[in-house]
């Protein structure tokens, strides 16, 4: 017996039907792999804000240690400037970055153990988000001239 083949060009309902399935994992999937995808995104720019904000704390201290020397007094209060002093100060900067906090620590440190202060260590520290925070941390040396 000869089989005989349709000349007819269509698709079996089988066929179909895989495709179908296909199509509906795909649109099961990519929501939540968009939503997966911007909360990564959103999580990297704000890790990338936190870094800079730090970074320019810590850059702002040393050219405070620079220019008003690096044994200057405490905060200068109203000012907005802070001086390189040992303690810790807190400052919320809500006109620059909403939901950011920035604390930073500048700690009198010395090489070999004795009284005198050789150079300061500062760690910047930097709150977002849901508990989230950035460390950072720097040291400035008294280099005298």
């Amino acid at each position: 017996m000869k089989l005989q083949y349709s000349s007819r060009k269509a698709f079996t309902i089988v066929e179909i039907m895989v495709c179908g399935f296909i199509v509906a994992l795909i649109a099961l999937i990519g929501p939540t792999f968009d939503h997966a995808m911007r909360v990564q995104i959103l999580n990297v720019e704000n890790r990338f804000d936190a870094m800079s904000l730090a970074n320019a704390q810590i850059e702002e201290l040393r050219s405070i240690a620079k220019t008003v020397g690096f044994t200057a007094a405490a905060e200068l209060q109203g000012s907005g400037a802070i001086g390189v002093a040992s303690g810790s100060y807190d400052a919320t900067i809500p006109d620059i970055r909403p939901g950011f906090d920035l604390s930073y620590t500048v700690t009198d440190r010395n090489w070999d153990g004795s009284l005198s202060v050789e150079y300061k260590e500062i760690t910047v520290t930097v709150t977002y988000g849901a508990g989230s925070h950035v460390d950072l941390v720097s040291y400035i040396a008294n280099i005298s001239h």
